[in-house]
């Protein structure tokens, strides 16, 4: 069964990557770069070995990628490089025109799809935007009751990562791509910037070029400098001093996760990791505004365990550091592996989950999330399949959600949280 799920894995990975290199490298690469037919039939070949399946063994998504490739692929099983991104530069060259017709949407309106991010304007909260991984980014003008797309134009809505600057909100960032390896997920073109609130995009210096195959994980904007941006893809942490025109790599690796300390903007936390492969992950400190980076692994599990972190600094003292850790695929099929605490800013750890507790289930590869309220550092929200709240800084848990449930029940909340974020005027509302 181990060596079946390592093939499966294997496989997954395979399309995933094959799909995201086809379509997002460079136009000026005009070489195929995989043969569709040949990746398609080795999975189909998979399947068919198998004599029965659980519930959630990937079908699904697998015949949904399968579909989405063939859509490009031309009938030799072949995507050429860049292929996306062409069409993207041919259509708006061609002449547009006005059309009499009027459309009017019919729904379904009570959707959302997977969302990575949330956030609210740092002015007017009741402004808010949220990415989606499949359809764009939505916008509310109307504190979360009504959402519109603002990016249906843009040649990639994948949207893995988003910012807004705090001093200059019409500085945004947004990055493209789902980099978490599911097979459903579309990758990336690099990183878009823009000044007008959203209304136009522009692609910076981390474009489709360094992007072919890739995703933006996270971005961060120096509140004090909106020239100096940080993005991290899976090839490591980059830092830009010229509002995004060009990029230098700081710390290399799979970085996923980036965190800037509220009180002391120099200060920064970053975790590197990698949930299916052997290098485990650890935990980096800057404190010269990301140039440098030291491993803080004091008080936490072995490096070669770590599958994946994700970190939050409590706002009102930003001594207070959580971070909710995952194990590799061979340490413990990605579940969690606790949740732990800085009292010293990131420099040494102790756990404080009591053990048994697994918020992530078997995917802590893919949904991950901790937020730490902002007037109680001892109140924890953390989650991955369900939802889950710590009174107690992370010692006992109740949980909050119940994917299991039946739809229409009170605590019933679909499977899967990515995100957690509380109201910047209401610490009692938490977003998820």
């Amino acid at each position: 069964m181990t060596t079946q799920r390592s093939q499966f894995i294997t496989l997954l990975l395979m399309l995933g990557l094959f799909a995201g290199l086809a379509l997002t490298a460079s136009a000026q690469q005009t070489k195929p770069m995989i043969n569709v037919n040949q990746a398609l039939s080795e999975m189909k070949a998979y399947y068919d070995s198998q004599e029965a399946w659980p519930r959630s063994h990937g079908w699904k998504p697998f015949k949904r990628c399968e579909w989405d490739l063939m859509q490009r692929a031309d009938p030799n099983g072949e995507i050429p490089a860049g292929a996306i991104w062409e069409a993207y530069l041919q259509r708006q060259r061609m002449p547009h025109a006005t059309l009499d017709e009027t459309w009017t949407p019919l729904g379904p309106f009570n959707h959302g799809g997977r969302t990575r991010v949330i956030r609210f304007h740092p002015v007017d909260p009741t402004i808010m935007f949220a990415g989606s991984v499949g359809g764009g980014l939505f916008k509310s003008v109307d504190a979360g009751n009504n959402w519109f797309p603002i990016t249906d134009d843009l040649p990639n809505l994948a949207v893995g990562s988003f910012e807004i600057h705090p001093e200059c909100p019409d500085t945004m960032f947004l990055g493209t791509g789902e980099g978490y390896l599911n097979i459903d997920a579309v990758k990336g073109i690099g990183l878009l910037r823009s000044i007008d609130g959203g209304q136009t995009w522009q692609m910076t210096g981390m474009n489709y070029v360094y992007s072919a195959g890739r995703s933006i994980f996270t971005i961060d904007l120096d509140p004090r400098n909106p020239n100096i941006v940080l993005a991290s893809n899976t090839t490591g942490l980059y830092k830009s001093i010229d509002a995004g025109e060009t990029f230098t790599i700081v710390r290399a690796g799979n970085v996923n996760e980036l965190q800037r300390d509220p009180q002391n903007p120099d200060v920064l936390l970053c975790s590197a990791a990698n949930s299916f492969g052997g290098s485990g992950g650890s935990v980096y400190r800057s404190t010269d505004n990301g140039d440098n980076w030291t491993a803080v692994n004091d008080g936490l599990p072995d490096p070669t365990t770590i599958g994946r972190v994700v970190l939050t600094f409590y706002p009102g003292n930003s001594q207070i550091v959580y971070a909710g850790i995952s194990g590799t695929n061979n340490y413990n099929g990605n579940q969690m592996i606790g949740i732990y605490r800085s009292v010293d800013n990131g420099q040494n750890w102790v756990q404080m989950s009591s053990g048994g507790e697994n918020h992530y289930a078997s995917q802590g590869w893919y949904d991950m999330a901790i937020a730490v309220k902002p007037n109680n550092s001892s109140v924890i929200y953390s989650s991955g399949l369900d939802l889950y709240r710590s009174w107690n800084s992370g010692m006992f848990w109740d949980q909050q959600t119940h994917w299991e449930y039946p739809f229409g029940h009170p605590d019933f909340v679909h499977a899967d949280h990515h995100e957690i974020v509380f109201h910047p005027d209401n610490p009692d509302e938490v977003w998820a």
